[in-house]
């Protein structure tokens, strides 16, 4: 997720230029700080065990960049999975972390992390409400409608973020809910700090990694034998 989240937020990765600090915090923050427990977003390009067709049940591991080192769409149907052992049997170990997948239940896929200070209480009411609830046919004909345009999922405690899916990127899914999940290369739904502060969570996790480098920097230089010479 980490790694998917580097490549958006107006990053260029093939030019050295990485992406906007607070932007892609907030995307950090919605996943990897404060995820929700009972369901955990998860972005589509995060999501790398995959198989070329929806029978397979064995998956590979498809990376996220293309041969000239761009980031690209991950295509391939996701693995389904009851428990973190069926990841185990059916993914192999993710080549960058040397970790086995693991699954991940009732997850909120989405395709892209939008910021968008600009919006309107209009369009934002618009576009993040709910299907109607029967099965008529003019409600079955609005439902239809609703899936066709671009969605909106809702972020808690603010309205100029919001999760965004377009027409069509559910097309790889498969059915998450309390009995069945997707093989994700972390378990997102443990991704919670309990801390549900953005701006007191990138102060307390600055505060953690600077201290931790210059600990680290310290105990180099104590081996090494520089630290008494200063």
């Amino acid at each position: 997720m980490g790694q998917a989240i580097q490549y958006g937020h107006a990053s260029v990765r093939n030019a050295g230029r990485p992406p906007i600090p607070e932007d892609a915090y907030q995307e950090q923050f919605a996943t990897l700080v404060n995820n929700d427990v009972d369901a955990p977003r998860v972005a589509r390009s995060s999501v790398s065990c995959r198989t070329q067709h929806r029978e397979q049940r064995w998956g590979h591991y498809y990376p996220g960049l293309d041969a000239n080192g761009i980031p690209k769409l991950r295509t391939g149907f996701m693995i389904q999975c009851q428990t973190s052992s069926d990841c185990y049997s059916r993914c192999p170990v993710h080549p960058l972390t040397g970790m086995s997948y693991v699954c991940t239940k009732n997850a909120v896929f989405y395709s892209h992390f939008v910021i968008n200070k600009s919006v309107t209480e209009e369009d934002f009411a618009l576009n993040t409400a709910l299907p109607p609830p029967t099965s008529t046919a003019s409600a079955q004909a609005q439902k239809d409608q609703y899936k066709a345009r671009k969605t909106w999922v809702p972020l808690p405690g603010t309205k100029t973020s919001y999760l965004s899916n377009e027409p069509g990127d559910d097309q790889f899914d498969v059915v998450t809910n309390q009995q069945m999940g997707v093989c994700t290369d972390v378990r997102y739904d443990f991704q919670h700090t309990n801390c549900e502060s953005l701006p007191g969570s990138a102060a307390m996790l600055g505060l953690i990694g600077c201290t931790a480098k210059l600990g680290y920097v310290t105990d180099v230089m104590k081996r090494s034998g520089k630290l008494g010479k200063l």
